[in-house]
């Protein structure tokens, strides 16, 4: 009898277990993003392919290439995108506000662009289409995992870039390179991927979170309108965001504002004036201090500036990267509201592949600080050294 009772005792405990290792299951697949497909096709049509989705708090916070270019992203998508004939002009002002309203929501006060900035328009018939996708490398991400709160949900997200460079041209690699972000925006292919994969059927790809401390990290907040049946995001806020993730955003845009195709001046005074009148400086210049326009002053050669404010161009393309290797962010060092590093830049002595000094390189090293303007709660470029 008493073994009886023993072994009833082991059964039940069996039960339990198996019991309780079920309800874990069951917890747990709560959280998978199989449970969700509609939440992850909304999500892949605001993440976005060109421009990495921003931080904000308020939808109309968000930068406003990554509204309009998911918009762009969305028709090309879900139209009979054909550019061979009039399917590339299929819409009409109206209909492209109604898409823009069903993807962000009303809560967006901002309208969409008229014109072609961010789409192919057809002046005289007044119609818009998508523009048309060869992409190099675009931005993609891994859902970490999603949970839900009556009609909100909190989506963990990891994001990185891809690149196909290698997978193009008359002999490639056939290989796809994975970078963290920060890496590609310094160094575009000439950086150090994470991983690089055959296809996105790797299994190195599909477990990229395994390479999770090298990747940008952020939750999305995303809400279900019952009424419309429509999801819609209302905030993007990036988790434990690295100082080399922002310093390199702002080198980046440093760089811009050097490259003559960023800024803005009448194209035909090329032929009749020596000077041409910048008409986008303040713009290009609204990422720097007073002691950062100083430096800017002092050490670009490729603009004038004038005692009554204007400022001119004079030089041609100065492109960096035609000319630079890599560049390296090193010794960072993060205070509240600043962060600096040492910047090196390393040059190839040679960019012809045959010559002998190809592969013989030199390194340059630049102080590079930003600081936090409490003002506008945005990042300024503070100290830079930018004379080669």
């Amino acid at each position: 009898m008493k073994k009886f009772i023993k072994i009833f005792i082991i059964l039940i405990i069996i039960v339990f277990i198996t019991f309780g290792i079920y309800k874990l299951t069951q917890n747990k697949s709560k959280k998978t993003t199989s449970n969700y497909p509609d939440l992850e096709k909304y999500i892949n049509t605001i993440y976005g392919k060109t421009y990495l989705i921003p931080e904000f708090e308020n939808i109309n916070d968000a930068d406003e290439n990554w509204l309009w270019e998911n918009i762009n992203q969305y028709l090309h998508n879900n139209s009979e995108f054909d550019e061979r004939n009039s399917k590339q002009y299929d819409y009409t002002y109206d209909e492209i506000c109604q898409f823009v309203n069903t993807i962000y929501g009303p809560d967006l006060k901002k309208t969409f662009p008229t014109g072609a900035e961010y789409m192919r328009y057809d002046t005289y018939h007044d119609k818009y289409g998508p523009t048309s996708y060869g992409l190099e490398y675009y931005y993609d991400y891994k859902i970490e995992n999603i949970d839900k709160n009556e009609n909100i949900y909190t989506i963990s997200i990891y994001d990185f870039t891809v690149s196909l460079y290698r997978t193009l041209g008359e002999n490639p690699d056939d290989l796809i390179d994975i970078y963290n972000n920060y890496e590609f925006i310094l160094n575009e292919d000439n950086g150090t991927p994470i991983t690089s994969i055959k296809n996105l059927n790797d299994k190195n790809f599909s477990n990229i979170l395994d390479y999770k401390d090298k990747l940008s990290h952020k939750i999305l907040t995303i809400k279900y309108d019952e009424k419309t049946k429509n999801y819609y995001i209302t905030s993007c806020r990036y988790v434990n965001t690295k100082p080399e993730e922002i310093l390199a955003v702002y080198y980046k845009k440093m760089q811009n504002t050097f490259e003559v195709w960023n800024i803005d001046y009448e194209y035909d005074d090329i032929y009749t004036s020596s000077e041409i009148l910048v008409k986008n400086f303040d713009k290009l210049s609204s990422i720097y201090t007073e002691n950062s326009i100083e430096t800017y002053k002092n050490e670009m050669d490729l603009f004038v500036f004038k005692d009554n404010g204007e400022v001119y161009i004079t030089a041609g393309d100065i492109n960096i990267a035609d000319y630079i290797d890599t560049i390296d962010i090193k010794n960072v060092k993060n205070e509240s509201n600043k962060i600096s590093c040492d910047i090196v830049r390393t040059f190839r002595k040679s960019f012809n592949p045959e010559d002998t000094e190809y592969n013989e390189t030199y390194t340059k090293t630049d102080n590079f600080t930003i600081i936090k303007d409490s003002s506008s709660n945005s990042w300024l470029i503070d100290k830079f050294n930018y004379n080669n």
